[in-house]
């Protein structure tokens, strides 16, 4: 199973994106997973984004919220970071649209994203 996310909404729905994932993946063992998130750089032409930049800041605003998105589970806290590190099918890769293609590619090789 192969999820492209544009990532286009806010962060709040993106970590809720990722925890729909994570109980998902917890419920179905047997099933490889990938959600690659696909940040815009500028790569392909838009308005907001008529130029290449780095993704740099808005790959570490979100993996800064993953580790700190806290959700609480049969009154257990958890990070949604160390529900990933213990979900063994689920990969989940951050890229900017220019390289997002090499994950999916790297996956259904089944190469080491």
């Amino acid at each position: 199973m192969i999820e492209l996310d544009n990532r286009t909404e806010n962060d709040n729905v993106q970590l809720q994106k990722i925890f729909n994932y994570l109980i998902y993946a917890n419920k179905n063992p047997n099933k490889r997973i990938l959600m690659v998130i696909a940040i815009t750089d500028g790569s392909l032409s838009s308005y907001k984004v008529p130029t290449y930049r780095s993704i740099h800041n808005k790959v570490n605003n979100l993996l800064t919220k993953f580790k700190n998105n806290i959700v609480t589970i049969n009154h257990h806290q958890y990070s949604l970071a160390s529900l990933y590190k213990s979900i063994k099918n689920l990969t989940i890769t951050i890229a900017g649209v220019k390289e997002a293609h090499v994950d999916l590619a790297d996956f259904i090789i089944n190469k080491n994203c």
